[in-house]
This record gives C-alpha cells, structure tokens and sequence, in this order.
C-alpha cells in the first residue's frame, strides 16, 4: 500500500516538472550511476536478488531511453581527462557504470547499450571472472539460501553463535547480518567463515548447470568483444572485492596491482579506472588514495550518493544507485531525492535537539 502511493506521489511531482527543474539546477555537475547486473527474470528463489541489484531488463530499457533523452552520457575517460586537464564537458554530464563482473553485464546490458549507441564503464574483481570464484557475498546468500538444516553455526563476529534459517523472513535476517559483519571487520578472514558457513548449511554456490544465472560471471573472450566494440571500458573493482581499508597495506596493494595486471593481461589494453568494493565512506582512506595513485590509477569511484562538480577529488567519485523505474528514477538522478534525504536528515537531527 505505502508503496503505491509513493509511486502516485512521485508521478505527480514529476508532472509538476520538479525533475526537470532540478535536472537544470545540476546541469554543470557529473552524474554517474552505477548498476551491478541484469535479469529477464521476474520472480527469485527465496533471497535470491533479494537487495534487487540485478536489475531487469525492462526496467534498464526504459531508464536507457530516459537518458538519451534527457542526459548527454558520456566515457569515463572524458570525465578523467575533465579534471585532469580542465576540458569542457557537455551541459547534463552522465557516466554508466557497471560492477562486479557478471555474466549478464555482456548477455543483457551491453546489446541495449549498444541498441542506444551508450557508452558504460565496467569494472570486474578478477578473482571472480579469471578463476571463476564466486563473490563471497554470493556465497553467503546462496548457502543460506539452500541451508538443509533449520539452524546454522557461523563464525560472525569472532565468536560462534546459531543462525536460524527456517524461513524466507530468517535467511534474509541473516543475511544482512553476516555481510555486515564481514564488511566491517578484517577482509583476510572473509574466506574461512565463508567456507565453514557452507560446510554448515550443506550447499556451496559453484557454477554449473544448476547455477541460478544472475550469479554467473564474465567470460574475458565476453570482455574482449565489448572493449573491440568501443562503447565499453575496462576498470579494476580489485581481485576479491575485499574492502581495501579493512585490509593490511600489503594485502590492499595486491588487490590493486593484481587485478590491473591481469586486466592489462587478458584484454591488452590498459586498466587506470577504478570502483572500491562496497565503497561507503569507511571503505577508502587517505592510505588507499595513495595506493592506487602509485598503483597507477587516475580515477576511483564510491558508493556515496551525490553528484560532482568541478572540485570533486577525482580519487573519491560519487555515484548513484538506481534500482528503480519510472517518475522515481528521474527524480533520482535529478537530485530531488539526495535533496529530500538531505532535508529529511536534517529535521531530525532539529528534532532530536528539541528533546
């Protein structure tokens, strides 16, 4: 119910021509969104997609076609050589990104950019597409997914402790706990609780023929043939999506200079972008800007959500996530909805001194 009305308050305040108006407010700054992958599918298994990060199809065709109306989108490497340089950029700047690396970056996304004639930049773990070993975070839902029995025991936090996974409500709980967990504490553990977790529930995610196919990764022959095509651009999203200021400085500059050279290897081309993993505000620091500098990196894409203009630290990108259609995905690019949150935030913080 609350859903729908949202979607009928969003319509009218796109009829009142709030995303335009907005849209020209922001005409000068940068807009980079970022995707992750893509289905034709319309239903999931359990918490399969559950955060809704594969993206369907349809919904991606249609926000294509509201930026090639309304956005002049253009290469990453436009934006680098804009502030590197100083060179003008058209008016309603826009940037695709795409992370991780799955299959459907080249199976579903890549023809309709290619349909628009839209340029993307993607950006692959490389542990992932070159060994074909799955994204940890994967890994988690999939064995809690298909956990044989009611409860799990999971490492989480540094001490055992019995996980439910009974239900749909359950796996999903506990889901969001065990990312969070691993997220925040040291990334060199992440593999040996994600291993004792699937020997617990009974099921390790691998790719087969019963692999469900949002989780399947590229192919470098894939790769290749989007790099010939020009639209695309090849970028390090490091070698196994380990938050780099979770790790040791050695353990960081691996994943940085690891997944380069073997981007650089297996397309012959030269890999100087970078997404960081997870990519909040605790996720990259002054050590890891540096690192990737003397790694050779000229740009570095977050997750924080906002738009950059003409001082914006090249080495901390902002983007936004658009996992929505419609009115709501206008007014989210516009900058109506980082404004509401911004407003929102800021009352409560009013209310809470009034107490």
């Amino acid at each position: 119910m609350m859903r729908a009305i949202k979607k009928v308050l969003w319509k009218v305040i796109e009829l009142l021509q709030v995303p335009r108006i907005w849209r020209y407010l922001h005409r000068h700054e940068i807009v980079i969104l970022m995707y992750h992958g893509f289905t034709d599918q319309t239903s999931f298994h359990g918490i399969e997609n559950y955060q809704g990060k594969h993206l369907n199809v349809k919904t991606f065709r249609n926000q294509l076609r509201h930026l090639s109306s309304h956005y002049s989108v253009i290469s990453l490497d436009k934006v680098v050589e804009h502030y590197a340089t100083g060179k003008e950029l058209p008016k309603y700047p826009l940037v695709i990104t795409i992370d991780d690396g799955y299959k459907s970056t080249f199976t579903h996304a890549y023809p309709m950019l290619s349909e628009f004639e839209l340029p993307a930049a993607v950006f692959v773990a490389t542990d992932f597409v070159d060994k074909k070993e799955p994204m940890w975070t994967d890994r988690v839902d999939y064995a809690l997914n298909e956990a044989r029995p009611a409860t799990v025991t999971a490492n989480v936090g540094g001490f055992a402790q019995r996980i439910a996974v009974r239900n749909t409500p359950e796996k999903l709980a506990s889901a969001n706990e065990i990312r969070s967990v691993l997220k925040s504490g040291s990334q060199e553990l992440i593999q040996d609780v994600v291993k004792d977790l699937e020997r617990q529930s009974g099921s390790k995610l691998s790719f087969h023929d019963n692999t469900p196919r949002i989780y399947a990764p590229l192919e470098w022959n894939e790769v290749v043939e989007m790099l010939t095509g020009g639209l695309i651009s090849i970028g390090s999203h490091t070698k196994s999506h380990y938050i780099l200021s979770k790790c040791t400085p050695d353990a960081a500059w691996e994943e940085l200079t690891a997944s380069k050279q073997i981007i650089e290897e297996k397309t012959g081309t030269n890999c100087d972008t970078f997404c960081y993993p997870n990519g909040g505000t605790r996720d990259f620091n002054k050590q890891t800007g540096k690192q990737l500098q003397e790694a050779g990196y000229r740009c570095a894409l977050t997750t924080v959500e906002g738009f950059n203009g003409r001082d914006a630290d090249v080495m901390e990108l902002k983007r936004i996530l658009c996992t929505v259609d419609g009115s709501e995905f206008a007014l989210a690019i516009s900058g109506f909805r980082l404004f509401c949150g911004r407003v929102k935030e800021s009352w409560r913080r009013i209310l809470k001194i009034g107490r």
